[in-house]
């Protein structure tokens, strides 16, 4: 389930939620507002930015297509840098608001 502040976001999620190293997942939002948007893998408690995976500006609506994004990730370090192995929160920020979404990467 989604937490944050953010009521703009209607929808965020990632499927799956269980990450198998290095096959690729859907990271989703659906926004109904306009802004620039990120999206950052942080740590369980949602204290700790781990790594950013995706920026954009995103053109929001309650149309049902305007403000929709899928992206795909593998649960490796956009960098190429580092692997994850745990549990994470995936954190999308719009406008100063934020929703998150509990992750697993096995």
């Amino acid at each position: 389930m989604p937490l944050g502040n953010s009521p703009d976001m209607n929808y965020v999620g990632v499927i799956p939620y269980i990450i198998k190293q290095g096959q690729k997942a859907f990271v989703v939002v659906k926004s109904s507002s306009s802004g620039e948007l990120t999206i950052d893998l942080y740590s369980r408690d949602g204290k700790t930015k781990i790594t950013a995976l995706h920026h954009t500006s995103i053109t929001g609506d309650a149309d049902g297509l305007k403000g929709f994004l899928i992206i795909t990730w593998d649960g490796i370090d956009p960098d190429k840098k580092m692997t994850f192995k745990g549990d994470y929160l995936v954190r999308w920020t719009l406008n100063g608001k934020y929703r998150d979404y509990a992750i697993q990467i096995d």
